[in-house]
């Protein structure tokens, strides 16, 4: 049980960010998402837009892991887990929704 909620807060949070990705100014064209298919959500970011993002999303005490894509982009990757709940779902939204650029 506890593996499927962490898959269905990983779609949450997924499917939160593809919205913002297709609505938030500072992000359209410039953010892409990719379904989650287990507990992990991966998000790949226009580099120069990558560390703004970063800096603002780790002064939300949000954490993730990031690396280089072969095109350049970098992939941020979300892990939902024992210790995320939907909070914490919930909070990584409003982070992401708070980015001014």
């Amino acid at each position: 049980p506890r593996l499927n909620d962490d898959h269905q807060l990983a779609s949450r949070l997924a499917e939160g960010l593809d919205q913002l990705s297709k609505t938030h100014p500072a992000l359209i064209g410039r953010v892409q998402v990719e379904p989650a298919r287990t507990n992990m959500v991966f998000v790949d970011i226009d580099p120069a837009l990558a560390e703004p993002v970063a800096a603002h999303l780790q002064r939300h005490c949000l954490r993730f892991t990031s690396s280089r894509r072969a095109n350049g982009w970098i992939r941020q990757r979300w892990v939902t887990h024992l210790d995320v709940g939907g909070d914490d779902v919930s909070r990584a939204l409003a982070g992401w929704g708070a980015f001014s650029g």
